[in-house]
């Protein structure tokens, strides 16, 4: 017999308990505060030294347990991302999972010929139609870098591509912070300006360190410039 009945049951996945978070979290903080850091870019290093940080020779910076808890604790419970549409799309917070594409492939398994080659941006096309059609798709990406656009406008035109093919909140690499400037200010063009991308954000930028330990002059510049631009518009890092 059909009662109509929907199990609203989600099952959970824990790789590890509370008792070796605690303690991979502390062992971190120890690393952080005896062994540092290397970080390239002065303005960061006086930044951290101005928190209460140990600058070191070699542009290693020790970092206290306590300014990384403090910032930690300063960071927002939760963080959403919309869409094109002004929808809630993903809602970063606690246990929640959300799932999406990655970026810069330089090549791809042609889709008519089965060879490999060089992507293209007809590649970041069919990727973001994929993506946008998937409803368990939350977010898309570049997935490629395509080759067939000038150098210095590879990921500039990825993210206008992107635009251009789905809705959905968009994950984005970039190759400097005048990228990060020029598919900002695209990005606001879309949703109605720079206000409305503040009250609703629709991209995530990527940045990294290096291994091991390493923070770089471009990834620090990129981090930071991304930081300017969202003292005016509240854009995630990821």
């Amino acid at each position: 017999m059909h009662t109509g009945f929907k199990s609203q049951c989600v099952p959970a996945y824990r790789l590890l308990t509370q008792d070796q978070i605690h303690h991979l979290h502390s062992a971190i903080l120890d690393l952080l505060e005896t062994v540092g850091v290397r970080v390239l870019y002065p303005e960061a290093v006086d930044m951290l030294a101005g928190a209460g940080s140990r600058v070191m020779p070699d542009h290693i910076v020790q970092i206290p347990g306590s300014v990384v808890e403090t910032c930690i604790k300063s960071a927002p419970s939760a963080v959403m991302l919309y869409n094109r549409l002004g929808e809630e799309a993903m809602r970063l917070e606690g246990r929640r999972t959300c799932s999406g594409m990655g970026t810069d492939l330089t090549h791809t398994i042609d889709m008519e010929s089965g060879r490999v080659r060089q992507s293209r941006l007809s590649d970041v096309v069919n990727a973001a139609r994929v993506g946008d059609a998937m409803e368990h798709i939350d977010f898309i990406g570049s997935y490629a870098l395509p080759y067939d656009s000038p150098v210095n406008l590879m990921y500039i035109d990825s993210f206008r591509t992107e635009l251009g093919n789905s809705v959905k909140p968009i994950f984005y690499t970039a190759a400097g912070i005048q990228d990060i400037r020029v598919i900002h200010d695209m990005a606001a063009a879309v949703v109605g300006g720079k206000d409305a991308l503040r009250n609703k954000p629709i991209h995530s930028h990527y940045v990294e360190p290096l291994t091991p330990l390493t923070h770089s002059t471009g990834a620090i510049q990129k981090l930071f410039s991304v930081q300017t631009t969202a003292s005016r518009s509240t854009i995630p890092r990821a």
